[in-house]
């Protein structure tokens, strides 16, 4: 079933949404998995509803939806519930601290708790028991929400990969992911996933490729430079059944603050040295993810669909085939050896290629970026 990143009720979906945001900042889990199941059947009906009876035929959608459907309709766009959430003073401030990079819901109640009420409070109280990303978070907060045009992710990805190369050689290849892959308009971050079909060439990619761009001083912070993959030899962990796995994501990643480093020369009667000049570029939020070759299909897989996409991906390779999913591999949950779907006939002589085989050995219908868009 596919899920287009433009569907016929979006903007009912969008009134959703912010429900599913309000109950996800009062710590709701129940609402929050509920909403979510209920905005990705919608997001994938095909047709403009007209009724409550459509919604109540649809997986995962309830008389509550139906409900606040009608009331949609009756109150010309409007529900009640939401208007409450919008105006909601404790929300606001909730929401506030939940847009801090490297702040999620349940440290946003945290900082609430605390008497907190504004960023200006979390730097007078709490500077120094924030994270180092939050702290950044903090500092760019409304650059961060800024989001990015897409010819500036693709600026952003072309640099990256022209350093890349640099650091080793034309056979790097490189994937923009995530909402951009998706076609969104424009993106709160940059994902950007970097392979080469020889073995040796991704082995601590991401150290040198951070290097050489920090030096040219295209990174201005480097938040983290995980070089997990690399330190075992980027050797795909078998499973271990007793452990529940090895986590959501175990590749080399680095996750760094990007700037322009082009800006008009400054007015000679102000600041006559260009090097004196402050750059007046927004600061942007970039992750570069390194996967070896023999993998990259599950790493683009993995790092391209919506949220709920994922999530209904991994459980249907455990119903399905009992195999554990992630964008470092696929693991057998009752051997715990590694299923190796991208060498089937051959190594891919393209990332698209490894990303098709992995739809069709999971025996899967292959879906276009753009049709995974659950949120």
């Amino acid at each position: 079933m596919p899920f287009p990143l433009h569907c016929p009720n979006e903007d009912f979906i969008d009134q959703l949404k912010k429900i599913k945001l309000g109950r996800l900042l009062t710590g709701d889990e129940i609402g929050v998995r509920a909403y979510s199941t209920s905005i990705a059947a919608l997001a994938a009906y095909p047709h403009r509803l007209s009724n409550t009876k459509e919604i109540l035929s649809l997986p995962g959608c309830d008389t509550k939806i139906a409900h606040l459907f009608h009331e949609w309709r009756s109150n010309k766009g409007h529900i009640e519930t939401v208007d409450e959430i919008e105006n909601d003073e404790v929300l606001k401030v909730l929401r506030t601290f939940y847009e801090i990079w490297g702040v999620g819901a349940i440290t946003a109640r945290d900082f609430y708790a605390k008497g907190w009420r504004d960023l200006d409070d979390v730097v007078e109280y709490g500077w120094g028991t924030l994270s180092r990303v939050q702290q950044i978070g903090v500092k760019f907060y409304d650059e961060f929400l800024d989001k990015i045009p897409r010819d500036e992710v693709e600026f952003i990805g072309s640099k990256v990969l022209e350093h890349a190369r640099r650091v080793r050689d034309d056979g790097i290849e490189m994937c923009i992911v995530g909402g951009h892959r998706r076609g969104k308009t424009a993106s709160g971050d940059v994902d950007i996933i970097l392979s080469h079909k020889e073995h040796s060439a991704t082995l601590g990619l991401v150290r040198d490729v951070v290097l050489s761009l920090e030096q040219e001083g295209w990174i201005t912070h480097t938040l983290l430079l995980s070089l997990t993959n690399s330190n075992r030899a980027q050797q795909t962990l078998a499973f271990r059944s007793g452990g529940g796995g090895h986590g959501f994501d175990t590749l080399d990643k680095g996750l760094v603050v990007w700037q322009d480093i082009h800006f008009p020369p400054p007015d000679p009667s102000s600041s006559p040295r260009r090097d004196l000049a402050k750059n007046p570029n927004i600061h942007r939020r970039v992750d570069i993810i390194i996967s070896p070759w023999r993998t990259v299909g599950c790493a683009i897989v993995g790092w391209s669909g919506g949220t709920i996409f994922q999530r209904d991906l991994r459980r249907y390779v455990k119903a399905a085939h009992g195999w554990k999913f992630d964008s470092s591999g696929i693991r057998n949950r009752g051997t715990g050896e590694i299923v190796d779907l991208e060498s089937v006939g051959g190594i891919s002589r393209t990332w698209q290629e490894a990303e098709r085989k992995v739809f069709q050995g999971m025996g899967l219908e292959y879906r276009e970026p753009w049709e995974r868009c659950t949120g």
